[in-house]
C-alpha cells in the first residue's frame, strides 16, 4: 500500500496477534448471517472520484490473469468465489489517516493506511449486489467519513491515480510514471500505445510495462518509464489508452489524461515501504494462500518501481512467502512476514493468522424471506450457507423454484416476475438442503405523486402507501430497507400512511427518504452517516422507516446529507450534516432536529445538496449554506450560518433548492432561477456567467404550477399541465415529449413526474417517459 511513515511499525507480542485473530474470525463467518446486499448504483462517468468498488472477479480469473494464485483461502472460507477491489480516489478526504473497509452483513473489517486522502486498490470477498462500506479515521481515531457502494455486476476499469498527479509541478526527471487502476489488468495491456507520453505532439519513447511481481503481482499498476530522463521545467501529457483491459476483456471505460510539469530534482533512495494489507491478515486452513503487495517511496513521498523488495517469514514451516509475496499456509498458527528493501533498507511487517477454516454447509437461507410485489415488477433473490451454528458460509450454487408460476415465476439466477395477485413459495435448493421464501403480488397502484432523488426515487400512492426504487430501475427498499435488485417500485413497510415522501441522498451509499404522515409524523429511513434520519444516531443505517420524534410537521425536506422540515406551526428545523453550514444557524451537524436560527416563520423548506432555501408567510424567500455558486441568491459568494433574504424583492410561492443552484415560483407562478450557471440550469437562454448569484426569469414567459430544481437542471409543470424542463446544455424551457398531462414533476437523478390520471412516469433529459412498472 502507500507509506506510512520512513520507519515501519515495531514487532508487537503474539499475545496481541491472538487478539486480532479472534477479531477476524467474522470477517467470513457472522453469527446471524448477513445483512441482504444492496442493489447496485450506476457506475459514476470516469474520471472516477471518491470511492470506488470495482465488478466481482472470479477467483480463478485473478489467479490465473495475474499468476499469484491470490484470495483463494479467503473466498473459499466464505464459500463464494469472487473477489471485488476497493479503493478511493487521492484527495477523496482530507485529513484522514486510516480506513476501515467492511463488506455489510459480515462482523469482520480490516484496516489500511490513507495516503494522500486516498487508498489504493485492496481486495475484499464480494459479489455481485453487495455493499461495501469505508469508514475514514483521523490521525486520533476519530471518524471523520463514512461512504459507501454496491459492488456492481457489471463495470469497466478506471484509473484510481497517477504519479504524478494531475498539474503536479516538479516531477523528478528520472522517475517512472506510475498508473494505479481500481482492478488487476490483463497481461496483454503491456503493450505499446496502452500508456503514452507527449511532449507537446512529439511521442516520448519509453515502454509500458507492469511492477516488479515483488512490489504488485496483483497487476493493478503499471509504469511509462522513458528511455531516456525527462527534460526540466517541460509540461508532458500522460495519456492512458482504452487499449488497457482487465483479466476479462473489458476496455478502459474511456482514456485518461494526465498534464504535469517537470522539475530540476530527481528520485532519491529508497526511504518508507507499506505492505497491502498493511497489518494484518487471517487465513483459513492449511493450504490457504493469499497476495500481499507493497509500495516503496523516497523521502519525498515519489513512488519507486525499480527497487524489488525481498520477502521472509518468521517461521517458513508454517507460513511461506514467495518472492512476489504469494502467502501459503503450511500449519495453524500466528506468523510475521517481513519486506524489505536492500540490506539496511526500509522495512515494514504483516501480522498473519493462519486458523482453521469453518464448519461445512448445513442449512440455507434465503433471503429476503418475503417480499411483497406489484404486478409486473422482478425482484433478485438471493441465498447463503450456514453452519451448524448459524455463522453465514456464502455460496452462490442455489436452484430456484415456483410453488405457484401463476402468481410469480423464478429463474436459474434467482430473478422472482411477479405475473398476478396471490402467494407463492419461492424455494432455493443447494447441496440437497432448501429454504423458502413468501412473495406476495399485489393489485396494481396509482401514485399521487413522485420524489427523484440522485439515485433512490419515491412515490406515494393515493392510498397513501410509499414505495421506493433506485435509478436506472434496479432495487427495491422493502420491509427491510434497500435489500436486493429488484425492477419497479418497492413498497415501504406497510402501515403507515403518507402525505408526502421526498428522495434524498449523494448517490453513493448515503441515500434516504422521509415522509410526512397524515398524521403529521415524519419518518425516514436509508443511510445515516451524518444523522440525516433525525433519529439521534449517525453512522447507521434505518433498514425501515424511524421516527423523528418531539415535533409535528406540515413537510420534510431530504437533501444530500441533511434533511430539513417545517412544524405545524411554521418553524423550521434541520438535522444531519452541517459542513456548509445548512443546518442554519450551527457550526456542527445534529442527529436530531434542531431549529433554524432568526424566528421566521416558513410557509415551505427544501434542502439542496449543500444549502438550504425556504419561503415565509409573507413570501419572502430565505436561504442559507453553501455559497460557491451564487445559489443563495443574496448577491455574494459567502456562505451563511443562517438565513438571508434572497434578493430582488419578488413575493414566492415556493422555492426550490438542487444540487448548486436554486429555483422559485412567484404567487403568480412566474420562475426565477439562480446559482450556477454553466449549463443552462436556470433557463435565461444563457451559460454566462457561470455563477448567476440574484434571481434571473426563466425564459418564455411561462406560468408554471410547481417547480423542481434537480442536478444541473430544472423541471416545471405549467398551468395546463405541461412539463418542461432545462439544463444540461438546454439553455431554455423545453417540452417534455410524450403528450402527456402532468400535475407534478421532480428533477433528480432521473425526471420523474406524476400525469392528472395519477400514472407516474420516468426519463432522463429529452428523452421519452416510461411509464414506472406496476401500474395500470
Amino acid at each position: 500500500m502507500r507509506a506510512e511513515g520512513t520507519v515501519a511499525r515495531p514487532i508487537i507480542a503474539f499475545a496481541c496477534v491472538a487478539v486480532f485473530a479472534i477479531a477476524w474470525v467474522g470477517a467470513c463467518q457472522d453469527s446471524a448471517g448477513p445483512t441482504p446486499p444492496i442493489p447496485p448504483s450506476p457506475p459514476p462517468p470516469p474520471p472516477p472520484s471518491g470511492l470506488i468498488v470495482s465488478n466481482p472477479i472470479a477467483v480463478g480469473v485473478v489467479a490465473s490473469g495475474t499468476g499469484a494464485g491470490a484470495f483463494a483461502s479467503a473466498a473459499a472460507a466464505a464459500a463464494v468465489d469472487s473477489i471485488a477491489y476497493v479503493s478511493l480516489t487521492p484527495g477523496s478526504v482530507v485529513g484522514g489517516a486510516r480506513a476501515t473497509i467492511r463488506r455489510i452483513g459480515s462482523a469482520g473489517s480490516f484496516e489500511i493506511a490513507v495516503f494522500d486522502g486516498g487508498f489504493d486498490p485492496v481486495s475484499v470477498i464480494g459479489r455481485s449486489g453487495d455493499s461495501i462500506e469505508v469508514a475514514i479515521k483521523e490521525v486520533g481515531g476519530a471518524t471523520i467519513r463514512t461512504i459507501g457502494l454496491r459492488v456492481a455486476a457489471m463495470r469497466a476499469p478506471v484509473v484510481v491515480r497517477t504519479q504524478p498527479p494531475p498539474r503536479k509541478r516538479d516531477h523528478p526527471l528520472n522517475a517512472a510514471i506510475v498508473v494505479v487502476f481500481d482492478e488487476p489488468i490483463a497481461g496483454s495491456s503491456e503493450s505499446p500505445g496502452s500508456v503514452r507520453l507527449l511532449r507537446g505532439q512529439t511521442e516520448v519513447s519509453g515502454s509500458a510495462r507492469f511492477l516488479d511481481p515483488s512490489l504488485d503481482a496483483n497487476h493493478v499498476s503499471m509504469a511509462f518509464v522513458p528511455d531516456a530522463p525527462l527534460a526540466a521545467g517541460v509540461t508532458y501529457k500522460l495519456v492512458v489508452t482504452t487499449q488497457i483491459r482487465d483479466l476479462t476483456g473489458d476496455a478502459l471505460a474511456m482514456p485518461d489524461t494526465v498534464e504535469f510539469t517537470t522539475g530540476a530534482s530527481v528520485i532519491g533512495p529508497p526511504a518508507s515501504i507499506q505492505t497491502s494489507p498493511d497489518s494484518s491478515l487471517l487465513l483459513y486452513g492449511v493450504g490457504a494462500t493469499d497476495q500481499v503487495t507493497v509500495t516503496v517511496r523516497d523521502a519525498a513521498g515519489n513512488q519507486l518501481v525499480d527497487q524489488p523488495v525481498t520477502w521472509s517469514s518468521s517461521d517458513s514451516s508454517g507460513l511461506a512467502v514467495s518472492p512476489s509475496g504469494r502467502l501459503t499456509a503450511l500449519a495453524l498458527g500466528f506468523y510475521t512476514v517481513t519486506a524489505s528493501v536492500g540490506g539496511g533498507g526500509p522495512t515494514d511487517f504483516l501480522f498473519v493468522g493462519v486458523i482453521a477454516p469453518p464448519l461445512p454447509p448445513a442449512s440455507v437461507k434465503a433471503y429476503p424471506d418475503s417480499a411483497t410485489l406489484l404486478p409486473q415488477t422482478r425482484i433478485l433473490l438471493g441465498a447463503f450457507f450456514q453452519d451448524a451454528q448459524g455463522n453465514y458460509l456464502g455460496g452462490n450454487s442455489f436452484t430456484w423454484r415456483s410453488t405457484s408460476v401463476g402468481v410469480a415465476t423464478v429463474d436459474s439466477a434467482g430473478w422472482v416476475t411477479a405475473v398476478s395477485p396471490g402467494t407463492a413459495g419461492i424455494i432455493a435448493t443447494g447441496a440437497g438442503l432448501s429454504d423458502t421464501a413468501t412473495v406476495t403480488v399485489t393489485e396494481t397502484v396509482r401514485f399521487q405523486s413522485v420524489s427523484a432523488g440522485p439515485v433512490l426515487t419515491c412515490a406515494v400512492s393515493t392510498a397513501g402507501a410509499a414505495y421506493c426504487w433506485p435509478y436506472f430501475t434496479a432495487g427495491q427498499t422493502g420491509s427491510v430497507g434497500y435489500t436486493v435488485p429488484q425492477t419497479g417500485p418497492g413498497l415501504i413497510t406497510a402501515g403507515l400512511v403518507f402525505a408526502t415522501v421526498d428522495a434524498g441522498g449523494t448517490g453513493d451509499l448515503n441515500d434516504h427518504a422521509c415522509g410526512v404522515t397524515n398524521g403529521a409524523e415524519v419518518y425516514c429511513w436509508g443511510q445515516n452517516g451524518y444523522g440525516q434520519l433525525g433519529n439521534g444516531a449517525t453512522n447507521s443505517i434505518a433498514w425501515t422507516p424511524t421516527l423523528v420524534g418531539g415535533l409535528s410537521f406540515s413537510s420534510v425536506s431530504a437533501g444530500g446529507l441533511h434533511t430539513c422540515g417545517v412544524t405545524t406551526g411554521g418553524a423550521a428545523y434541520c438535522w444531519g450534516d452541517n459542513s456548509s453550514r445548512q443546518l442554519g444557524g450551527y457550526s456542527t451537524g445534529f442527529g436530531v432536529p434542531v431549529a433554524v436560527l432568526g424566528g421566521l416563520t416558513f410557509v415551505s423548506v427544501s434542502a439542496g445538496a449543500h444549502h438550504t432555501c425556504g419561503v415565509t408567510n409573507s413570501g419572502a424567500a430565505y436561504c442559507w449554506g453553501d455559497d460557491s455558486a451564487g445559489q443563495l441568491g443574496d448577491g455574494d459568494s459567502t456562505s451563511h450560518l443562517s438565513p438571508v433574504a434572497v434578493q430582488g424583492g419578488l413575493t414566492f410561492a415556493s422555492v426550490s433548492a438542487g444540487f448548486d443552484h436554486t429555483c422559485g415560483l412567484t404567487t403568480g407562478g412566474v420562475a426565477y432561477c439562480w446559482g450556477r450557471n454553466d449549463g443552462g440550469a436556470l433557463g435565461d437562454g444563457t451559460t454566462t456567467p457561470a455563477f448567476v448569484r440574484t434571481p434571473v426569469a426563466v425564459s418564455g414567459r411561462l406560468t408554471f404550477k410547481s417547480l423542481s430544481a434537480g442536478f444541473g437542471l430544472t423541471c416545471g409543470v405549467t398551468n395546463p399541465g405541461t412539463a418542461y424542463c432545462w439544463g444540461e446544455g438546454w439553455l431554455t424551457p423545453t417540452v417534455v415529449p410524450g403528450n402527456l398531462t402532468f400535475a407534478m414533476i421532480s428533477a433528480g437523478g432521473q425526471l420523474c413526474g406524476v400525469t392528472a390520471s395519477n400514472l407516474a412516469y420516468c426519463w432522463r433529459m429529452t428523452d421519452m417517459p416510461v411509464k414506472v412498472l406496476g401500474q395500470p
